[in-house]
């Protein structure tokens, strides 16, 4: 059985996030709470934090993604030649 180390790290990353997120609550709340204020009713700087935020959120979306999905150079299959491992 191989360890997958980037999965590891993924996890431990995650890890951390999530206690970081737990400690600095308020903080957190505060930044998705800039997500709220979107709207047309609200100042210009209101909205471009918020979109900031979102935007933020969506490269980390699609990060953790592209990091998941993609094949490393230590997964690569097999090539046809190569001898099977008994």
């Amino acid at each position: 059985m191989n360890i997958k180390w980037n999965n590891v790290t993924i996890a431990m990353l995650g890890l951390a996030a999530v206690i970081f997120a737990l400690r600095h609550k308020e903080s957190c709340e505060a930044a998705l709470d800039s997500v709220d204020r979107m709207g047309a009713s609200n100042s210009m700087d209101d909205r471009f934090v918020g979109f900031m935020v979102l935007g933020l959120i969506g490269v980390v979306i699609v990060a953790i993604v592209k990091i998941l999905t993609h094949p490393r150079p230590d997964d690569r299959q097999r090539r046809r030649d190569d001898l099977p491992e008994d």
